[in-house]
């Protein structure tokens, strides 16, 4: 490199405004994956304001950017506009010039953040109008788009608020203030102050680093917490930190398909943060744990996840795993006397909001038969998932919650009720997928096996959507001549199985796998193409190997003789039965 041109800080944002008015988000983050996976090589500044590099995609394509109008560049590539080749030229110069590459990356998102900063003083309308569920959930003073609508607002990055509060020394940190008080707080005291300690970060781009330092600024300072309470917090403050990174950031709040688009960083830091939930949710209070205030601090949470669960967003799905995840692992062993349950069915089944979405109305069902369930109410608890089966977005899979409790608790005659009664729940799906419905059949079958026949009538019921479990039911029960007659009826053919699958018919009885392959050789040659010769000369063999088996070369022979000269003019056919050493 015989030259290079370092930026200013003046050239560093002038160079940031500018990639934020030429590339799109996409193309930057690409650019961003590009340089990171070393696909930058040649580099060279021909001029002050010029950059080239060769970028390694599917080939090498010379990328040329204008600092000062990237929109100008070309590449080799041939897009005709400011490409992910070109954006990752200019991640390269930032790497090599010291400055923070990912901010470059982020230029739109962060170019989208500055104006809304001028914006802020016409905004007290906006903040004075914050949802009162928003404010209970998210803290006083809390508004949609995660900033506080009381107190001064930072004044720029988390480092530069860090900096002026470590020149004034007189000012008094009110977040260390609360830290002490965590252990008297409410969860909806949790969150006030969790708005508080991230204030400084309002600004900053959702990224996984956003999330790394949200979640320091919160646990960090928290002192030591009895072992469930401590949990607790440490899942309020994630479920904190993922909302926050779920509403739209400042000065984007409104803006159409922003919550139906995060940028790929956003999706990186809500995944990571959604696993270690869902890790926590599923892990239950420690054993052995008396602490008087957790039984209030887990209503709370559940009352948390309700709301999160039945509002009308693009994680509603993962709240309701978390609700019901949360309920099994951390309320019916925590709190066994069942109140707690009562009362949350009341609140499911009090009147719905007007504006109340499917999704909502589905959710709520769904959480209500699971809480009539627990109480023993089978017959409340179907009626409410028949009217959640009408709904929209209703699965088979969505059962399994209801029928995995009663496995895990052992009651089979109950769970026997459960599955006879679910085919007109599962009529109403799309398309079902029946494989742990099959699987719980067959635990109910081992302990009763009397209620065979209760199977049988409610696969019939199913037809046609559980033909499939017919089949594999026929087939592990040993009644293969009604299974072979339900595939030949139904077209199937053996290559929809693998060899260990026929085995061990063909170890027991052979002779019923005869029409079958039989009925697939002469599909085959009705395709007219040499692959389907070669599949056809496979199927041979093997009758051939079975017709040995039962001592029927003869008649092996014979059907091999008509069938050669049957088909005596498809000389590919020929070709491929003389290879596969079937006639000579």
């Amino acid at each position: 490199m015989e030259a290079f041109y370092p930026p200013g800080d003046d050239d560093w944002q002038a160079l940031l405004a500018s990639a934020a008015a030429s590339f799109e988000d996409l193309t930057l983050k690409q650019g961003f994956q590009y340089e990171k996976q070393g696909r930058v090589g040649e580099f060279a500044m021909p001029e002050p304001d010029l950059v080239r590099a060769v970028v390694t995609d599917r080939e090498a394509y010379t990328a040329e950017v204008p600092l000062r109008q990237p929109e100008t560049g070309s590449c080799g590539c041939g897009a005709g506009k400011p490409c992910k080749h070109m954006a990752a030229a200019l991640m390269r110069y930032a790497a090599l010039a010291g400055r923070p590459v990912q901010q470059l990356a982020n230029a739109r998102f962060a170019g989208a953040a500055r104006p809304a900063a001028a914006a802020e003083p016409h905004r007290a309308e906006e903040e004075r109008q914050a949802g009162p569920e928003q404010e209970r959930l998210y803290g006083a003073g809390a508004r949609p788009d995660g900033k506080r609508l009381t107190g001064p607002e930072p004044s720029g990055a988390p480092a530069a608020v860090r900096s002026a509060a470590g020149r004034d020394r007189r000012r008094r940190d009110p977040a260390e203030e609360g830290a002490a008080l965590i252990p008297s707080m409410t969860a909806a005291g949790w969150r006030e102050y969790f708005a508080l300690c991230t204030a400084s970060l309002d600004a900053a781009p959702r990224t996984p680093r956003y999330a790394e330092e949200a979640l320091a600024a919160l646990l960090d300072r928290c002192p030591p917490l009895p072992p469930g309470i401590g949990k607790l917090y440490s899942l309020h403050a994630r479920l904190f930190v993922l909302h926050r990174l779920t509403a739209p950031p400042p000065g984007r709040a409104g803006l159409p398909g922003w919550a139906a688009t995060p940028g790929y960083f956003t999706h990186l830091a809500i995944a990571g943060l959604q696993r270690e939930l869902a890790e926590a949710a599923e892990s239950g209070p420690p054993e052995g744990e008396g602490e008087p205030a957790l039984a209030a601090r887990m209503l709370e949470t559940l009352a948390v996840l309700r709301a999160e669960m039945l509002a009308d967003s693009r994680e509603q799905s993962f709240y309701a795993d978390l609700y019901f995840a949360f309920t099994r692992s951390w309320l019916l062993p925590g709190m066994p006397d069942l109140a707690w349950c009562e009362a949350e069915l009341d609140v499911l089944l009090a009147e719905e909001p007007v504006r109340s979405s499917p999704s909502g109305r589905l959710q709520r069902l769904l959480a209500a038969a699971w809480m009539a369930l627990i109480l023993r109410r089978d017959e409340d608890a179907r009626q409410a998932l028949k009217s959640a089966a009408e709904l929209p977005g209703f699965s088979a899979e969505r059962m399994n919650l209801y029928w995995q409790r009663l496995a895990e608790l052992e009651e089979w005659d109950r769970l026997l009720e459960w599955l006879s009664g679910a085919a007109a729940l599962l009529r109403e799906c799309r398309y079902p997928r029946l494989a742990d419905y099959s699987a719980y059949w067959n635990a109910v079958l081992e302990r009763r096996p009397e209620a065979e026949g209760r199977m049988w009538r409610t696969l019939d019921e199913l037809s046609p959507l559980g033909e499939d479990m017919y089949k594999e039911q026929l087939k592990a029960r040993g009644r293969y001549r009604e299974w072979m007659d339900l595939l030949l009826s139904s077209g199937s053919d053996p290559a929809e199985f693998r060899a260990a699958e026929l085995q061990e018919i063909e170890k027991r009885e052979p002779a019923l796998l005869l029409p079958f392959y039989h009925q697939a050789v002469e599909r085959l040659i009705d395709g007219k193409n040499r692959q389907d010769y070669r599949a056809a000369v496979r199927l041979l063999k093997r009758l051939a190997k079975i017709y040995k088996k039962l001592g029927r070369a003869e008649q092996w022979e014979g059907y091999l003789l008509g069938f050669s000269v049957r088909h005596s003019r498809l000389r590919a056919l020929q070709e491929e039965l003389r290879r596969g050493k079937l006639i000579p």
